[in-house]
């Protein structure tokens, strides 16, 4: 069993004094719509929800930049009745205006879907950044598709909060 820790000598404390649950989950509104933290800035006429035990690997690192690109770029404008869907369950909302299929899985489950709301794949699997960068303009976001892939673009997404920040101290990030 690899959980034994048969002739492994464990130093410190002891990991049943030290040890504690983690949950996976981040907290989402009431009505599993929208993360706390999104409805908490005030975005309005948008859905992301909640992702479950279907949301595979290869679509789990998307959601994140996703939700990541959608709050850095919110400016207090309500969006349009958009919703983002994930997994493998969902279907659209048929009061929405705009439905976003994330993924492979998604696409296919929703293929025969005849609802009257506007449908916008982003088929593959892994999810095609290209596909992903042009859902996002579609609602008003326009990012260069290589921030999907780019690593080093997405480190520089998120310096910007310590610009001109007198708390920042610049010396504790430099490479020797």
């Amino acid at each position: 069993d690899s959980k034994d820790l048969i002739g492994i000598e464990v130093l410190g404390e002891k990991i049943e004094d030290v040890a504690a649950f983690h949950k996976d989950s981040f907290p989402y509104n009431e009505d599993n719509t929208l993360p706390a933290s999104m409805e908490k800035m005030g975005i309005k006429g948008l859905r992301f929800h909640k992702y479950d035990s279907t949301l595979c690997t290869y679509c789990s690192p998307l959601i994140g930049k996703l939700l990541t690109i959608i709050a850095m770029s919110y400016k207090g404008k309500p969006f349009d009745e958009v919703e983002f869907l994930t997994g493998k369950r969902l279907r659209p909302t048929l009061n929405m205006k705009k439905s976003i299929l994330v993924g492979q899985c998604m696409c296919a489950l929703n293929k025969n879907h005849d609802g009257p709301q506007e449908i916008v794949k982003i088929e593959g699997c892994p999810p095609r950044p290209e596909e992903a960068a042009l859902a996002l303009k579609s609602i008003g976001i326009d990012i260069d598709p290589s921030f999907f892939t780019n690593l080093e673009m997405e480190g520089a997404f998120f310096m910007k909060r310590f610009k001109d920040n007198p708390e920042f101290d610049e010396s504790y990030y430099t490479i020797p």
